[in-house]
């Protein structure tokens, strides 16, 4: 690919597909655009990306991956965005869809992925893009079609002192045990911890309780056998089950 830096473009719309490969072609930038999840998927296996353009409403609704051990379901653009966060942890994604910003955060689009709302002007876009790249700095994408920077925000929950055992699905499969566990994020200890930066399924086997899966996390620091995760991406009904697990904490 000659060293620059690439763009992946999933979108079912051809128009949407050229908008978007015009407002970035005085860039000298790599650009590709697919209309599916599987061909997505796809290209990604043969192909490095930087950036990953992706619409929320993708069809079909939901297929089958192909050769995967455990039968895995793909369901539109949070689900490839799973997918991708867990395989290729390194790519950038922008969501761009027609229904509000609120609606995806509600129907499971993290609150740090960006989002543009469709219609969009091809300038908004453009620097959203390029802000994701690597050696520049983060953007969020505001409801009102704006860029600005995202930063991390300061601990809101409070972690309890739990002890369990966990399994961490990504680049690397690897087990550990639980130290402390919050709704947002959680310390673990492993022989082999992932390394800073990268996406993980994660899975805790908690006392009396059942499994509680956490679709995406990522680590945010690593020293020695410990590392550190916030988590991205969980399931509503899971979500609620970790609630439910640490109110008993509190006092």
């Amino acid at each position: 690919m000659s060293g620059l830096p690439s763009i992946l473009i999933v979108d079912d719309s051809e128009d949407t597909q050229l908008l978007c490969t015009r407002a970035l072609r005085h860039d000298g930038l790599h650009v590709a655009a697919v209309g599916s999840a599987e061909e997505a998927l796809r290209y990604l296996e043969t192909s490095a990306v930087n950036v990953i353009v992706l619409d929320y409403m993708l069809p079909p609704p939901m297929f089958q991956l192909c050769g995967t051990p455990r039968r895995t379901r793909v369901m539109n653009g949070v689900g490839l965005m799973h997918e991708v966060l867990v395989r290729w942890s390194t790519v950038n994604i922008l969501f761009i869809s027609g229904q509000p910003p609120a609606k995806l955060r509600a129907q499971g689009v993290p609150p740090h992925a960006p989002i543009l709302q469709k219609p969009f002007r091809g300038e908004v876009f453009h620097e959203a893009v390029l802000q994701l790249l690597p050696g520049r700095e983060r953007a969020e994408v505001s409801d009102a079609g704006t860029v600005s920077s995202l930063r991390l925000m300061p601990r809101k929950q409070r972690r309890v002192i739990v002890r369990g055992p966990v399994t961490l699905e990504g680049e690397m499969t690897t087990a550990g045990q639980l130290q402390d566990l919050s709704e947002t994020g959680c310390k673990l200890s492993s022989a082999t911890p992932p390394r800073v930066g990268s996406h993980v399924t994660l899975k805790m086997f908690l006392p009396s309780t059942e499994t509680i899966k956490i679709n995406v996390a990522i680590v945010r620091w690593s020293r020695a056998e410990e590392c550190g995760l916030e988590f991205l991406w969980i399931d509503q009904a899971m979500l609620s089950h970790l609630r439910t697990y640490l109110r008993r904490f509190t006092v």
